[in-house]
């Protein structure tokens, strides 16, 4: 879960770069809608985890931004798929990775859509 929790921290300070430096307004707000909303889901995970389980020990690793935002967030989402169940199988943190997932999804539309 540490490191599930740490990668998308770091998604949200990439994505938050994506944000600020593309010239498409969509992009810009369908970006800033992404890291704003995923901020808080996993501010939300961290303290349910710990809360049942242990704090955690977060390491503060170098963040390389991405060459596209709908390449980043494609990548994301195939890491949260593939991660989720090695995680706690507890309801109440699977639905927070599902709100995650439904986020990433939801932007991945405006992405690839709203142009």
């Amino acid at each position: 879960m540490e490191s599930f929790i740490t990668r998308l921290l770091h998604c949200v300070t990439v994505t938050h770069m994506l944000h600020l430096n593309t010239r498409s307004y969509s992009e810009h707000i369908a970006l800033g809608d992404f890291y704003e909303g995923l901020e808080d889901l996993i501010d939300s995970l961290a303290e349910q985890y710990q809360g049942k389980y242990k704090m955690i020990a977060f390491e503060v690793e170098e963040v390389i931004p991405a060459s596209s935002a709908l390449e980043y967030l494609m990548a994301l989402s195939e890491y949260v798929i593939d991660t989720r169940n090695d995680l706690p199988m507890d309801s109440e943190l699977q639905n927070t990775i599902d709100e995650i997932q439904s986020l990433i999804n939801g932007t991945l539309y405006k992405l690839r859509f709203l142009k």
